[in-house]
């Protein structure tokens, strides 16, 4: 009677039932394969900290069938598993995160630095990003390269630069991302590359001590005049984050950046700089020389070399101003950015 009774009583109440039958995947696997179309494939990450070792999701796979595919977020493992999700179709849906309703999916689904956006970005052209018409997520869409291969990075340059004894650089590799996406991914690697168009940059390094807060990574480009062409600012944690969010001494981790560059800056010769500072107080890391002293709180990394933008620019600011709006003799103001704070 007892088991009866509460056999019943239990499913009264189907909402308590959702997370356990992964009721939010299903629906997630039902709009993908709903939404496919014969030339795209979905991509979704696997966070390392889930445990799966074929990194697999079977409720998913079930339901999407062969228009899904997902990547784990290991520098390793993630370029051959994305060939092979994206391999025969022209477009990858990249599912963000972040957007899921369900709690646990930045634990399942995380990808806190970017990793598998990073390779996309670097080798692809995006096509759109946002949340589409009737879509219960956010997703990027992404033109994939024809040769469906992708790459961390290969020319590392040693590095040996620490950050107030927290952190320190041990190597960096940066160049361009892809024109087109039927570019070779050895050209990527150039160092030239017209204003307006993304440089990537991925950064290795090692924990000093324990490090209990996050920290980010800012990298930005500058000409000899300290003028600004472009910046980023990106988390800058342990891989095993945020299920372990203490970044214990010696551990090594990588940092994956899609620096934008700003349109119409003057050709010529840019520094890029990296600098680190606390998340939460924003207080910058002094770096170290070779005798310990703190020196200035930025550290070169090299110089890219800006040309001319291939093609016409188009500026959209986030709060445009009325048309017309004269600033003087040929000038008119289009609009404004605000400073925001995520």
């Amino acid at each position: 009677l007892t088991s009866v009774r509460d056999y019943f009583q239990a499913w009264a109440n189907l909402d308590k039932f959702r997370v356990d039958f992964q009721t939010e995947y299903v629906d997630l696997a039902r709009f993908m394969a709903s939404d496919a179309t014969a030339d795209s494939v979905w991509v979704l990450p696997i966070s390392p900290n889930y445990h799966l070792s074929d990194a697999e999701f079977y409720t998913i796979d079930f339901f999407a069938q062969d228009r899904f595919g997902s990547v784990p977020v290991d520098e390793q493992e993630a370029p051959a598993r994305l060939s092979v999700a994206t391999r025969g179709n022209k477009y990858a849906r990249l599912v963000v995160p972040q957007s899921l309703g369900d709690r646990s999916a930045a634990y399942v689904f995380g990808d806190p630095k970017h990793l598998i956006e990073f390779l996309l970005t670097k080798h692809s052209r995006l096509t759109s990003q946002g949340v589409e018409q009737d879509s219960p997520f956010s997703y990027m869409s992404f033109e994939v390269p024809p040769s469906g291969q992708y790459k961390i990075a290969d020319d590392f340059a040693q590095m040996d630069v620490s950050f107030a004894d927290k952190v320190k650089l041990t190597e960096a590799a940066f160049g361009r991302t892809a024109l087109d996406s039927h570019e070779p991914v050895d050209a990527l690697d150039s160092t030239t590359l017209p204003s307006g168009h993304p440089l990537w940059v991925v950064l290795h390094w090692e924990a000093l001590a324990p490090i209990d807060v996050d920290l980010k990574a800012s990298l930005y480009l500058k000409d000899e005049s300290g003028n600004s062409a472009g910046q980023v600012d990106d988390l800058l944690v342990s891989d095993r984050y945020p299920l372990d969010r203490v970044w214990q001494p010696g551990e090594a981790a990588g940092t994956y950046h899609i620096l934008p560059t700003l349109p119409a800056v003057a050709p010529g010769r840019y520094a890029l700089y990296l600098k680190v500072y606390e998340d939460k107080t924003l207080r910058p890391y002094a770096v170290k020389n070779q005798t310990g002293q703190p020196q200035s709180t930025e550290t070169l990394l090299g110089y890219v070399e800006m040309t001319r933008p291939t093609n016409p620019v188009t500026v959209t600011p986030e709060t445009p101003m009325p048309s017309k709006t004269s600033m003087g003799p040929d000038l008119v103001l289009l609009g404004y950015d605000a400073p925001v704070r995520d």
